[in-house]
């Protein structure tokens, strides 16, 4: 019997009835699956890392099952997921194979609120809000926690909702080695496992959730095959379908803004041969309206379904022949999730429409796409947010039912790393300096008691919630049915509109509230706004972008355009070329990509310290800090502007732009390098 063979037998023999359970109709494991199933068998902290539809989630269920069925662990799982429709899908897939081996499967969301303390489940699925929410009402369940999946760990690395859950691992691994100290609990304290597809260093990321990862990886990303489609017009795209050998007949559109997404539906509604299965599903629309799309599309035997990030995610929506891209997006990460979604059965292919409008997008498309082939993924620099600290101590102080010592609160955020502990003891410093003196008390002897403010929360959902949202102002709804499709922003005099998909007639317009009839009205509709920040553009997207021009990192190529103005292509990303106008004094318009101005510039002009680097980042720090992920404004606004200069002052630190500056060469580009670099204009 070969060594490989042996290895497979053995992780068999240690499945147990898992493996008729998870893996029998498969008849084997993925490399994935190989790779993490034997030290998560083993007890150990796990990170598992591998391109989508690799079979990670049976990596990680499946082997935590088994170590319930054999004793092994006598607690119950807690698996994490981004969101409500995420783990709705887990469920479904999960509730079976469980269930064939005696083992109970639980969700907790806002949907589900329903949640047995005394007898969670041996597996729970839910969110980090819904988590939080549980720890502040029953803390004393999560004794029995012996271990915690965080599914996705890429989509919340480095974003607010990251922060909150890091500190709520935190907080269940805190419960459970207490109760096992008294004596309350056997066994050993949380393990956990976490999941993703797109991190450029897995290890890094997992040790920000929990200690002492091993990382299990496997497989490379299948080959992306690009189609570069010119477009000009909505029509374009079914053009481009039609003429498709054979025709796609499961099309996934992603556009990079919601009104977008409406009018490319709009234009194919009732067109052949996707009549009459064209759908649109983004932020704006109601859950119950997301919802039914996703049955409906996953149902459709063909059909096109217009997105935005909301189906980057790994929702169950049946299988994908085609991913239609309009524009390239803003990073690697998110066009590897948006390509992942397409064409699972094509083994280590995947097709991708890549849709561009000018020359520029075309550039833009092809070094991404030779980056995403390359692995090449945005490292993470994000520094904790304050705002999560202020967040977390309010449910903290729920979870803990009043007031506690701040000496408490502080051992929460201890040894958090680098810069992350330099802001968290800026705050925690300055408590007694919150602009609302009704959130928190801090008594003489160092006692902490909730305010007004903060009491208010703990009543609330909002409390929770460290994200913002916001789908619109006007309360879309069916007159007929009175069924929400979802919100925007809607002027009066509309009389028709393209919305959830559709072409709909206004018939009453009261307050906030639009009422409207289904389709099938005469003349053309008009397509709603919504507010919308535009996505930052990743600093690491431009660098690569750089590298695919053949312009090396410190090269600044320099050229003069026809009206005169002198272009410095930097290609730095929002956030950075933000940071390097405000160091740097610059009056001209800066961009991710370039400088624009009629000022005559040296390479020296390009250098600024450290030292002015972090007093421009103070000093503009309301304008920077909007180009980043600060929090929701429940927790973002109640912080001193001191903490939030400070913050952001860090952030800039992260960049090491002032290094870059320092070392910038002025180019003098070629003729073929100066055109490619005017269509990025």
């Amino acid at each position: 019997m070969s060594e490989t063979r042996s290895r497979l037998q053995a992780i068999k023999k240690d499945l147990g009835p898992a493996w008729s359970a998870f893996f029998l109709r498969h008849g084997r494991f993925t490399p994935i699956q190989e790779a993490a199933m034997p030290a998560i068998l083993a007890g150990r902290n796990v990170v598992v890392a591998a391109p989508t539809a690799g079979g990670k989630t049976e990596a990680a269920i499946a082997p935590l099952a088994a170590r319930k069925r054999s004793g092994a662990d006598s607690g119950w799982t807690l698996v994490v997921s981004p969101t409500r429709a995420l783990v709705n899908d887990l469920y479904r897939r999960l509730l079976e194979p469980l269930a064939q081996i005696g083992l109970r499967l639980a969700r907790r969301t806002g949907d589900h609120p329903s949640f047995d303390a005394k007898s969670p489940g041996d597996f729970v699925i839910t969110t980090p809000e819904s988590l939080d929410a549980l720890l502040g009402r029953t803390p004393k369940s999560f004794a029995s926690t012996s271990s915690m999946v965080i599914d996705e760990l890429h989509l919340f690395d480095g974003t607010p909702r990251g922060d909150q859950l890091r500190i709520l691992c935190r907080r269940v691994d805190r419960v459970r080695r207490r109760a096992i100290e008294r004596g309350d609990q056997d066994g050993e304290p949380v393990q956990f496992v976490a999941l993703s597809a797109t991190l450029n260093d897995p290890l890094a990321s997992a040790r920000r959730y929990f200690t002492d990862p091993v990382l299990a990886t496997a497989g490379e990303g299948r080959e992306i095959e690009a189609d570069y489609v010119p477009m000009s017009s909505p029509s374009d795209i079914l053009t481009y379908l039609r003429a498709c050998a054979p025709v796609p007949r499961k099309v996934l559109v992603f556009t990079r803004s919601r009104r977008e997404a409406e009018a490319i539906a709009a234009a194919l509604h009732g067109c052949l041969p996707y009549a009459p299965n064209t759908f649109v599903h983004h932020g704006s629309l109601s859950k119950g309206q997301r919802e039914d799309v996703e049955r409906r599309f996953e149902a459709a035997p063909a059909g096109v379904c217009v997105a935005t990030t909301t189906l980057e995610l790994g929702i169950d929506i049946g299988d994908i022949d085609l991913v239609f891209l309009v524009r390239p997006p803003h990073s690697i990460s998110s066009l590897l999730q948006r390509v992942g979604r397409g064409c699972r059965r094509a083994g280590n292919r995947t097709p991708a429409a890549c849709a561009y409008v000018d020359d520029g997008d075309r550039l833009w498309f092809e070094a991404a796409v030779a980056g995403a082939q390359r692995g090449d993924v945005e490292p993470i620099r994000s520094v904790f947010r304050p705002s999560v600290v202020l967040q977390q101590m309010a449910s903290y102080m729920k979870q803990r039912s009043g007031t506690m010592e701040a000496s408490t609160l502080r051992s929460l955020f201890e040894d958090l790393g680098g810069q992350d502990d330099t802001v968290v003891q800026c705050l925690l410093s300055r408590l007694a300096e919150l602009p609302s003196r009704d959130f928190v008390h801090v008594q003489p002897a160092g006692r902490l008691s909730p305010g007004e403010q903060m009491l208010e929360l703990h009543e609330s959902s909002r409390l929770f919630a460290n994200f913002s949202s916001n789908p619109g102002v006007d309360e879309v709804r069916d007159r007929t049915t009175g069924a929400l499709l979802g919100h925007a922003n809607i002027e009066r005099d509309t009389a028709q509109i393209a919305f959830a998909g559709a072409s709909r007639k206004v018939v009453s317009a009261r307050g906030r509230r639009v009422e409207v009839e289904g389709g099938g009205s005469e003349g053309p509709a008009e397509l709603p706004r919504f507010p919308a920040r535009a996505a930052p553009v990743s600093g690491h997207l431009c660098g690569v972008v750089r590298k695919h021009l053949g312009i090396g990192e410190r090269q600044v190529p320099k050229l003069r355009l026809p009206g005169g103005e002198l272009a410095y292509f930097w290609f730095l990303g929002s956030f950075e070329a933000r940071l390097a106008a405000e160091s740097l004094g610059l009056s001209g318009k800066a961009t991710p990509i370039v400088y624009a101005s009629h000022e005559d510039l040296s390479a020296s002009d390009f250098g600024f310290s450290q030292e002015r680097m972090e007093d421009a980042a103070r000093e503009s720090w309301a304008a920077l800090e909007h180009q980043l992920e600060a929090g929701a404004p429940t927790f973002k606004d109640l912080l001193p502007d001191e903490v939030r200069r400070e913050w952001v002052a860090l952030t800039a630190r992260g960049t090491g732009l002032w290094a870059w500056s320092a070392r910038v060469e002025l180019l003098a580009p070629d003729r073929e390098t100066a055109t490619r670099l005017r269509a990025l204009l």
